[in-house]
């Protein structure tokens, strides 16, 4: 058993009913939807730019190579829209 996955669960779970209002229901489940996972991935994604703010060079070529990928920036698109329709719903806009 990983825990640290129900300890995922459990914070997303609260975490998003806090913000929105309505639970993931990943601890029922057992599984992560779509936004859990960009999230997750964004977590992880997250030390390249430690990297790129500390070896310019090396920040510049991840950063090409990234540009190269139109897709990652579709899927931050997309999660950030999931997002505001959520905030928008929990505030009754």
């Amino acid at each position: 058993m990983d825990i640290a996955h129900w300890f995922n669960f459990t914070t997303f779970d609260l975490t998003r009913d806090l913000c929105f209002g309505q639970s993931f229901e990943a601890f029922q489940t057992e599984q992560y939807n779509a936004c859990i996972e960009n999230i997750v991935k964004g977590v992880k994604f997250v030390r390249l730019f430690g990297i790129i703010r500390v070896y310019a060079l090396i920040g510049m070529l991840i950063m090409s190579v990234l540009a190269l990928n139109p897709s990652l920036y579709k899927g931050w698109y997309k999660h950030i829209q999931y997002i505001k329709k959520k905030a928008l719903h929990r505030l009754n806009i």
